[in-house]
């Protein structure tokens, strides 16, 4: 199946490092050893005894996305997923404080930095004016 069977076809996408069997035909680039070490850490983190080899394919597209968010540049991960949500410490402590939200949070997170922002050119009018959406 290629992306555009999917229904998630219509969204932006980060094209991440192929895993051969899980990643999409047409949704992936080329991953170097240093992609390889990132996933198979975000794995152990997220994952801890569980061996790759024998492991749910969810867990391993879990994986994928959060590897997939760090690698370029990322600040956090959205997710409901309890078990990712559990391991947002040891994730952060690891990746440079990349985090794991709860939407909730996220919102949180986005909503302060507008608000820092806008305080910013406030106070610093000479930076110009901001687009009307934050």
């Amino acid at each position: 199946m290629d992306q555009a069977d999917r229904g998630s076809s219509n969204y932006p996408e980060a094209f991440g490092p192929i895993v051969l069997g899980h990643s999409w035909l047409g949704s992936s680039v080329l991953g170097d050893a240093e992609d390889e070490h990132r996933l198979k850490q975000v794995f152990s983190i997220l994952f801890p005894g569980v061996q790759w080899e024998k492991a749910r394919d969810n867990h391993i597209h879990d994986a994928m996305h959060v590897a997939t968010a760090i690698r370029y540049g990322g600040h956090g991960f959205v997710t409901r997923e309890k078990t990712l949500l559990n391991k947002h410490e040891a994730i952060a402590a690891a990746f440079q404080n990349f985090r794991i939200w709860l939407p909730e949070q996220a919102l949180q997170e986005a909503m302060s930095r507008i608000a820092s922002i806008r305080e910013l050119h406030r106070r610093e009018p000479e930076r110009g004016e901001l687009p009307s959406w934050p």
